[in-house]
């Protein structure tokens, strides 16, 4: 979606003058609300990192390596000590076994534009083959 903006100037002399400005926005539900999202500007190298998909990542490895390191039994009790709710916590577990080059590609900056952090969060059928991943999630 692109939104059209224009502005009008408070300056006596510009205010003859308008100016517009093309916006590219994103419209992402957030609950029961619907926010506009300006999508994150390109670095100077081409990459586009995006903070909240590298911090899913990064809860999803820690959220493995405690699972692997707990002592319980009790899935109730894992998701405690990884300081998630139940649900949060399977979620991450879900998605906590990427390939190695969609980490780093996420890490710097390269995912396809379209992997956000809300579609790998809810990618129920996310595959454990590396390869079906890397098609999945459009890194093929």
């Amino acid at each position: 979606m692109i939104v059209s903006l224009t502005f009008e100037s408070l300056d006596p002399l510009l205010a003859a003058q308008e100016t517009v400005r093309v916006v590219p926005i994103n419209c992402v539900r957030s609950g029961k609300m619907l926010k506009l999202m300006m999508p994150p500007a390109p670095t100077p190298d081409g990459t586009n990192k995006n903070p909240a998909l590298i911090k899913l990542v990064t809860q999803a490895a820690a959220a493995r390596e405690a699972l692997a390191t707990c002592d319980s039994d009790d899935f109730d009790e894992v998701a405690a000590a990884i300081g998630y709710g139940r649900e949060h916590a399977a979620n991450l577990l879900r998605i906590g076994y990427p390939a190695p080059d969609i980490i780093s590609a996420i890490l710097d900056g390269r995912q396809p534009r379209e992997l956000t952090r809300s579609k790998l969060i809810r990618w129920a059928g996310l595959p454990l083959c590396w390869q079906q991943q890397r098609v999945s999630l459009g890194f093929s």
